[in-house]
């Protein structure tokens, strides 16, 4: 769900009344938001020439629920951060600092620190991993991501990934 909020995906829904298109960001806020005689029937997303950057950390498995599961897209106006698997429920936000997003840019070692206090109140424990635990996955995967986000612009690729 992440990467589809990332890109401003539109969703088609049917109800009794007809059809109807809404941006996803207003019917999906931790869970969807539909009525009880309503369904999704369709997802239309535009792609853009944002960097995009994924990582997922897993306790055991591949296949396992994720501990961190972090999803970004940036460009030089905006920044939106994914996260699941580290609180409840999944969380965004999306991120307009201009001079976070250009300390993220430059390799500036506090932007992961930076960000991380953004989410600070989100982490929630559980049997797989502690708070602490997850605040530190969360600080390495924001090194990751400003490590990917360089070398995608040095590049010229749009995937932050090794």
């Amino acid at each position: 769900m992440l990467p589809l909020l990332a890109y401003d995906a539109t969703v088609v829904i049917a109800s009794q009344d007809g059809l109807y298109e809404k941006p996803l960001r207003e019917v999906f806020d931790k869970r969807m938001k539909l009525g009880a005689e309503e369904l999704l029937v369709k997802i239309k997303v535009k792609f853009n020439d944002k960097i995009s950057f994924s990582l997922r950390e897993t306790e055991g498995t591949e296949t396992d629920y994720p501990v961190l599961h972090l999803f970004t897209l940036i460009d030089k106006e905006e920044l939106f951060v994914g996260l699941s698997g580290y609180s409840s429920l999944p969380v965004y936000q999306l991120i307009t600092d201009k001079e976070l997003i250009k300390d993220i840019m430059a390799g500036k070692e506090s932007a992961a620190l930076d960000l991380c206090e953004l989410f600070e109140s989100d982490a929630r424990a559980c049997q797989r991993a502690s708070i602490a635990y997850r605040k530190h996955l969360l600080k390495c995967a924001f090194e990751d991501m400003q490590s990917g986000i360089i070398k995608a612009m040095k590049g010229g690729t749009q995937d932050g990934h090794e």
